[in-house]
C-alpha cells in the first residue's frame, strides 16, 4: 500500500476515533465495509462523498445497486434534495 493510501486510512481511523456518537461510528463502519465490497480489487478513486469507477466490470454491480438505492431512499426521506456535506 502506498504512502497516500496509508495516510488516508490513518486519517479515517483518527476521525472515527474522535466521534462521540456510537451510532455514527457504527454507520461509518457499515459504509466503509460497503465501499470495500464494491471496490474489491478493481480500479477506482474516491472523494469525500463519491466513488469513481472507470469500468462497471471493476465493481460488484449488486452492491453498487444497493448503495444507489439506499442513497436514493435516504434523500427521498429528507426533503428530496441533495445537500452539501458539512465539514
Amino acid at each position: 500500500m502506498g504512502d497516500d493510501a496509508d495516510a488516508r486510512r490513518l486519517a479515517a481511523v483518527e476521525y472515527l476515533a474522535s466521534l462521540d456518537d456510537a451510532q455514527l461510528v457504527a454507520d461509518c463502519g457499515v459504509l466503509i465495509e460497503m465501499m470495500q465490497r464494491i471496490s474489491g480489487e478493481g480500479r477506482h478513486t474516491t472523494s469525500r462523498v463519491c466513488v469513481y469507477v472507470k469500468r462497471l466490470g471493476d465493481v460488484d454491480l449488486s452492491v453498487l445497486e444497493q448503495i444507489v438505492q439506499q442513497s436514493y431512499d435516504y434523500v427521498a426521506s429528507q426533503d428530496g434534495r441533495m445537500h452539501r456535506v458539512q465539514d
